[in-house]
């Protein structure tokens, strides 16, 4: 099945719109990860963390 361009813009829109509403429920802002003397792997650990509760608390 073909979309035409506006209907997949609308579409695009859409699930943008909806990822948006999930990361401000998510709160994001409040992350904070200490860099300083810590390896890359280090960092990524609580990031991934959080992913994975942001993830599993949403629909995003």
């Amino acid at each position: 099945m073909h979309i035409s361009g506006a209907a997949r813009l609308l579409q695009v829109a859409a699930s943008a719109a909806a990822d948006a509403e999930a990361l401000k429920r998510a709160a994001l802002e409040d992350l904070r990860v200490d860099t300083d003397g810590h390896t890359a792997r280090e960092v990524a650990e609580p990031v991934a963390a959080a992913a994975v509760r942001l993830r599993s608390s949403s629909s995003f």
